[in-house]
């Protein structure tokens, strides 16, 4: 289930690079709320207070802003984070109805260790996140896919999980999220190769063959 949280917004802000670098400078993340029924409105927040609300409700918390006296009930649809540094770019909100379904995309969280760890499995995760559909404050913080019953040559798809109550899955039923296999490089190590040694038995060279005729040479 989705946290409930608040945070302060200041409108006034106008467009550009320049601006919203001033406001970084300052300790500020430049937004946008947008949604049905209202003008996109360019807003600020406070970077130390946005972190803190992701970090606690995750990036599909239900934030209600209040703008300057006036509140909006939202979702972050987008966030721009710097490739290297702890730091939040830019900030989409959307607009949201607390009795009305939206589609959010929800991190994957997995646990366990792999019963084909043991057989020199390798657990590989090949998604991220899933989308759903749900009600605002039915939608979770991650999904959990519990991988320690998995062997060797086994996955999980979107099909084996249960979805939260009151949600659907968007993505195709098929699409693997987990799964375990040996590393290929493992498995061209132990294919044999050819004049090699082969359960203990060496390959004769073409010069260790009698080619016939006592060794002499046929004119």
């Amino acid at each position: 289930m989705s946290y409930q949280l608040t945070l302060r917004a200041e409108t006034g802000r106008t467009a550009g690079s320049r601006t919203s670098r001033r406001i970084r400078r300052a300790g500020g993340v430049p937004g946008v709320v947008y949604g049905r029924g209202m003008d996109p409105l360019m807003v600020t927040v406070d970077h130390h207070d946005l972190s803190t609300l992701l970090t606690k409700g995750g990036s599909n918390a239900i934030i209600t802003l209040d703008v300057e006296g006036e509140e909006h009930v939202t979702m972050p649809k987008a966030i721009d984070r710097h490739p290297y540094r702890p730091l939040i770019r830019h900030v989409d909100f959307l607009k949201i109805s607390l009795t009305e379904k939206t589609t959010a995309d929800v991190v994957v969280h997995v646990e366990g260790e792999p019963a084909g760890a043991r057989d020199g499995g390798v657990l590989q995760q090949l998604a991220s996140t899933v989308a759903i559909e749900a009600l605002p404050a039915a939608i979770p913080q991650w999904i959990v896919v519990d991988v320690s019953e998995l062997g060797v040559g086994d996955s999980i798809r979107i099909s084996d999980l249960t979805p939260p109550e009151g949600a659907e899955f968007l993505d195709d039923p098929e699409t693997a999220l987990v799964s375990v296999s040996i590393p290929r490089a493992v498995v061209e190590e132990e294919e044999p190769v050819e004049g090699e040694e082969v359960e203990g038995e060496q390959v004769a060279a073409p010069s260790d063959f009698d080619t016939g005729g006592g060794g002499e040479t046929s004119e």
